[in-house]
Protein backbone atom coordinates (compact mmCIF):
# COMPACT_ATOMS: atom_id res chain seq x y z
CA UNK A 1 0.00 0.00 0.00
CA UNK A 2 1.94 2.88 -1.13
CA UNK A 3 0.52 6.38 0.05
CA UNK A 4 1.92 9.57 -1.25
CA UNK A 5 3.38 11.96 0.58
CA UNK A 6 3.61 15.28 -0.91
CA UNK A 7 6.39 17.99 -0.76
CA UNK A 8 6.82 19.95 2.67
CA UNK A 9 5.87 23.40 0.89
CA UNK A 10 8.23 25.35 3.36
CA UNK A 11 10.07 28.08 2.38
CA UNK A 12 13.73 27.76 1.35
CA UNK A 13 16.51 29.74 2.28
CA UNK A 14 18.14 29.99 -1.58
CA UNK A 15 14.53 31.19 -3.17
CA UNK A 16 14.46 33.87 -0.48
CA UNK A 17 17.66 34.90 -1.12
CA UNK A 18 17.31 35.00 -5.00
CA UNK A 19 13.84 36.57 -4.51
CA UNK A 20 15.51 39.84 -2.53
CA UNK A 21 16.64 42.64 -4.01
CA UNK A 22 17.95 45.98 -2.60
CA UNK A 23 14.73 47.23 -2.47
CA UNK A 24 13.27 45.30 0.09
CA UNK A 25 12.63 46.20 3.55
CA UNK A 26 11.01 43.12 4.92
CA UNK A 27 10.52 39.39 4.83
CA UNK A 28 7.30 38.09 6.32
CA UNK A 29 6.61 34.32 6.72
CA UNK A 30 4.18 31.86 8.55
CA UNK A 31 6.20 29.85 10.92
CA UNK A 32 3.31 27.23 10.45
CA UNK A 33 1.16 26.84 7.45
CA UNK A 34 -2.55 27.02 8.29
CA UNK A 35 -3.16 24.75 5.67
CA UNK A 36 -0.83 21.81 6.07
CA UNK A 37 0.73 22.34 9.33
CA UNK A 38 4.04 22.48 7.76
CA UNK A 39 6.95 24.32 9.88
CA UNK A 40 8.76 26.89 8.16
CA UNK A 41 12.66 27.48 9.37
CA UNK A 42 12.38 30.81 9.91
CA UNK A 43 15.43 31.62 11.75
CA UNK A 44 17.31 30.42 8.71
CA UNK A 45 15.16 32.95 6.67
CA UNK A 46 15.82 35.42 9.18
CA UNK A 47 19.49 35.61 8.69
CA UNK A 48 19.22 35.81 5.06
CA UNK A 49 17.44 38.73 5.54
CA UNK A 50 19.53 40.48 8.37
CA UNK A 51 22.65 39.35 5.34
CA UNK A 52 20.16 41.37 2.89
CA UNK A 53 19.82 44.39 4.71
CA UNK A 54 15.92 43.51 5.12
CA UNK A 55 13.49 42.73 8.65
CA UNK A 56 11.80 39.47 9.42
CA UNK A 57 8.53 39.23 10.60
CA UNK A 58 6.63 35.84 10.72
CA UNK A 59 3.18 34.73 11.42
CA UNK A 60 3.14 32.87 14.19
CA UNK A 61 -0.98 32.39 14.91
CA UNK A 62 -0.75 28.27 15.22
CA UNK A 63 2.04 27.96 17.33
CA UNK A 64 0.85 28.65 20.43
CA UNK A 65 0.34 25.89 22.85
CA UNK A 66 1.51 23.81 19.68
CA UNK A 67 5.42 24.06 18.84
CA UNK A 68 7.67 25.90 21.48
CA UNK A 69 7.99 29.97 20.20
CA UNK A 70 10.71 32.16 21.61
CA UNK A 71 11.62 34.81 19.57
CA UNK A 72 15.07 34.92 20.23
CA UNK A 73 15.19 31.40 18.65
CA UNK A 74 13.21 32.23 15.80
CA UNK A 75 15.59 35.31 16.03
CA UNK A 76 12.53 37.79 14.16
CA UNK A 77 11.83 41.31 14.49
CA UNK A 78 8.15 41.17 14.43
CA UNK A 79 5.84 38.49 15.41
CA UNK A 80 2.20 38.15 15.50
CA UNK A 81 -0.25 36.50 17.30
CA UNK A 82 -4.24 36.07 17.70
CA UNK A 83 -5.60 34.85 21.07
CA UNK A 84 -8.28 32.88 19.52
CA UNK A 85 -5.66 30.71 18.40
CA UNK A 86 -4.46 30.28 21.73
CA UNK A 87 -7.77 29.55 23.15
CA UNK A 88 -8.22 33.40 24.46
CA UNK A 89 -11.07 35.94 23.33
CA UNK A 90 -11.86 36.66 20.13
CA UNK A 91 -11.02 40.23 18.66
CA UNK A 92 -7.89 40.37 19.91
CA UNK A 93 -3.97 40.44 18.98
CA UNK A 94 -0.08 40.96 19.56
CA UNK A 95 2.41 42.26 17.42
CA UNK A 96 6.09 41.48 19.32
CA UNK A 97 8.28 43.92 17.39
CA UNK A 98 12.03 44.03 18.82
CA UNK A 99 13.61 46.81 20.09
CA UNK A 100 15.29 49.03 17.38
CA UNK A 101 12.80 47.87 14.76
CA UNK A 102 11.58 50.84 12.72
CA UNK A 103 7.58 51.15 13.20
CA UNK A 104 5.41 54.16 12.28
CA UNK A 105 2.22 54.33 13.90
CA UNK A 106 -0.83 52.14 12.56
CA UNK A 107 -3.52 54.46 13.43
CA UNK A 108 -3.60 58.26 14.49
CA UNK A 109 -5.70 60.15 17.20
CA UNK A 110 -3.80 59.36 20.49
CA UNK A 111 -0.73 58.23 22.25
CA UNK A 112 -1.86 55.20 23.01
CA UNK A 113 0.45 51.87 22.49
CA UNK A 114 3.61 54.08 22.44
CA UNK A 115 1.95 56.08 19.94
CA UNK A 116 1.56 53.45 17.31
CA UNK A 117 -2.21 53.33 17.42
CA UNK A 118 -4.90 55.54 18.73
CA UNK A 119 -8.10 54.29 20.12
CA UNK A 120 -9.39 52.78 23.81
CA UNK A 121 -7.27 49.42 24.62
CA UNK A 122 -9.03 46.22 25.22
CA UNK A 123 -8.09 45.68 28.81
CA UNK A 124 -9.93 42.81 29.22
CA UNK A 125 -9.20 40.79 26.06
CA UNK A 126 -5.60 41.67 26.58
CA UNK A 127 -5.70 40.27 30.45
CA UNK A 128 -7.37 37.10 28.77
CA UNK A 129 -5.16 36.65 25.87
CA UNK A 130 -2.31 37.22 28.28
CA UNK A 131 -3.69 34.06 30.36
CA UNK A 132 -4.62 32.07 27.37
CA UNK A 133 -0.84 32.46 26.11
CA UNK A 134 0.76 31.18 29.68
CA UNK A 135 -2.01 28.12 30.09
CA UNK A 136 -0.72 27.34 26.71
CA UNK A 137 3.08 27.86 27.04
CA UNK A 138 2.54 25.76 30.24
CA UNK A 139 0.75 23.08 28.92
CA UNK A 140 2.59 22.78 25.29
CA UNK A 141 4.51 19.52 25.55
CA UNK A 142 1.53 17.63 26.57
CA UNK A 143 -1.18 18.68 24.94
CA UNK A 144 1.39 18.34 21.18
CA UNK A 145 2.47 14.81 22.20
CA UNK A 146 -1.53 14.30 22.57
CA UNK A 147 -2.25 15.93 19.45
CA UNK A 148 0.31 14.00 17.76
CA UNK A 149 -0.74 10.85 18.88
CA UNK A 150 -5.07 11.77 17.72
CA UNK A 151 -3.55 12.69 14.29
CA UNK A 152 -1.05 9.76 13.65
CA UNK A 153 -3.89 7.65 14.36
CA UNK A 154 -6.29 9.33 12.10
CA UNK A 155 -3.66 9.06 9.65
CA UNK A 156 -3.53 5.53 10.08
CA UNK A 157 -7.24 5.08 9.90
CA UNK A 158 -7.35 6.84 6.60
CA UNK A 159 -4.07 4.81 5.40
CA UNK A 160 -6.34 1.98 5.83
CA UNK A 161 -10.00 2.96 4.17
CA UNK A 162 -8.17 4.50 1.11
CA UNK A 163 -4.86 2.62 0.38
CA UNK A 164 -2.82 4.45 -2.42
CA UNK A 165 -6.05 6.75 -3.27
CA UNK A 166 -4.84 8.95 -0.40
CA UNK A 167 -2.32 12.15 -0.71
CA UNK A 168 -0.99 13.22 2.77
CA UNK A 169 -0.08 16.73 1.92
CA UNK A 170 1.09 17.18 5.96
CA UNK A 171 4.79 16.64 5.82
CA UNK A 172 6.82 14.79 8.24
CA UNK A 173 7.96 16.84 11.33
CA UNK A 174 4.39 19.27 10.79
CA UNK A 175 2.91 21.09 13.52
CA UNK A 176 0.76 18.27 15.38
CA UNK A 177 -2.66 19.54 15.09
CA UNK A 178 -3.11 19.10 11.14
CA UNK A 179 -4.17 16.74 9.24
CA UNK A 180 -4.29 17.62 5.49
CA UNK A 181 -4.93 14.51 2.90
CA UNK A 182 -6.46 14.95 -0.73
CA UNK A 183 -7.81 11.79 -2.59
CA UNK A 184 -7.12 10.74 -6.05
CA UNK A 185 -9.81 10.40 -8.97
CA UNK A 186 -11.82 6.79 -8.53
CA UNK A 187 -12.93 4.73 -10.71
CA UNK A 188 -15.89 7.36 -11.68
CA UNK A 189 -13.95 9.84 -11.86
CA UNK A 190 -12.40 12.74 -9.73
CA UNK A 191 -14.15 13.42 -6.43
CA UNK A 192 -16.02 17.06 -6.31
CA UNK A 193 -14.46 19.08 -3.17
CA UNK A 194 -17.85 21.08 -2.48
CA UNK A 195 -19.45 18.06 -2.30
CA UNK A 196 -17.27 16.35 -0.29
CA UNK A 197 -17.36 19.31 2.39
CA UNK A 198 -20.91 19.53 2.25
CA UNK A 199 -21.61 15.66 2.99
CA UNK A 200 -18.86 15.69 5.77
CA UNK A 201 -20.68 18.43 7.32
CA UNK A 202 -24.20 16.71 7.27
CA UNK A 203 -22.06 13.46 8.93
CA UNK A 204 -21.36 15.99 11.69
CA UNK A 205 -17.28 16.40 10.93
CA UNK A 206 -16.70 19.61 10.69
CA UNK A 207 -13.61 20.29 8.17
CA UNK A 208 -12.26 22.63 5.55
CA UNK A 209 -10.60 22.23 2.12
CA UNK A 210 -8.08 25.33 2.34
CA UNK A 211 -9.86 26.30 -1.03
CA UNK A 212 -10.97 29.61 -1.98
CA UNK A 213 -14.36 30.56 -4.07
CA UNK A 214 -13.57 33.03 -7.24
CA UNK A 215 -15.45 33.91 -9.71
CA UNK A 216 -18.78 31.85 -8.35
CA UNK A 217 -16.57 28.69 -8.89
CA UNK A 218 -14.63 26.16 -6.39
CA UNK A 219 -10.89 26.16 -6.96
CA UNK A 220 -8.32 24.15 -5.29
CA UNK A 221 -6.13 25.46 -3.04
CA UNK A 222 -3.40 27.15 -4.34
CA UNK A 223 -1.09 25.81 -1.21
CA UNK A 224 -2.15 22.36 -2.24
CA UNK A 225 -1.29 23.16 -6.01
CA UNK A 226 1.60 24.66 -5.11
CA UNK A 227 3.53 21.57 -4.01
CA UNK A 228 2.79 19.92 -6.94
CA UNK A 229 -0.61 17.96 -6.55
CA UNK A 230 -2.54 17.79 -9.65
CA UNK A 231 -5.84 19.47 -9.73
CA UNK A 232 -8.26 16.82 -10.24
CA UNK A 233 -6.68 15.88 -6.48
CA UNK A 234 -6.25 18.72 -5.24
CA UNK A 235 -10.19 19.28 -5.71
CA UNK A 236 -10.85 16.98 -3.35
CA UNK A 237 -8.90 18.17 -0.51
CA UNK A 238 -10.18 17.36 3.29
CA UNK A 239 -7.99 19.66 6.42
CA UNK A 240 -9.07 17.95 9.62
CA UNK A 241 -8.07 20.25 12.42
CA UNK A 242 -7.33 18.89 15.96
CA UNK A 243 -7.79 20.62 19.07
CA UNK A 244 -8.48 20.64 23.24
CA UNK A 245 -11.65 18.86 22.76
CA UNK A 246 -10.58 16.39 20.18
CA UNK A 247 -11.17 12.65 21.63
CA UNK A 248 -10.17 9.42 19.75
CA UNK A 249 -13.65 8.98 19.55
CA UNK A 250 -13.98 12.04 17.39
CA UNK A 251 -10.83 10.83 15.24
CA UNK A 252 -12.58 7.40 14.42
CA UNK A 253 -16.07 9.23 13.54
CA UNK A 254 -14.33 11.36 11.18
CA UNK A 255 -12.42 9.01 9.47
CA UNK A 256 -15.28 6.93 9.07
CA UNK A 257 -17.77 9.47 7.88
CA UNK A 258 -14.85 10.34 4.99
CA UNK A 259 -15.07 6.44 4.52
CA UNK A 260 -18.86 6.48 4.43
CA UNK A 261 -19.56 9.70 2.19
CA UNK A 262 -16.17 9.05 -0.75
CA UNK A 263 -18.12 5.82 -0.85
CA UNK A 264 -21.62 7.12 -1.92
CA UNK A 265 -19.75 9.70 -4.08
CA UNK A 266 -17.89 7.15 -6.57
CA UNK A 267 -21.34 5.19 -6.93
CA UNK A 268 -22.84 8.26 -7.69
CA UNK A 269 -20.35 9.18 -10.32
CA UNK A 270 -19.85 5.40 -11.71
Amino acid sequence: MAILDAPAGVLAPADVASALTEKTGLVSAMLINNETGAITDVAALAEVARQRGARMHTDAVQAPGIVPLHVDDLDVDLLSLSAHKAGGPKGVGALFVRAGTPFGAMQTGGAQERARRGGTENVAGSVGFAEALQLAENEQEAHAARLLGLRDGLRQRLASSFGDRLVVNTPAGAAPHILNVSLRPGPGGPLDGEMLLASLDLEGVAASAGSACTSGALEPSHVIRAIGVDRDTAGATVRFSLGRGTTEADVATAAAALERVVGRMDTVLA
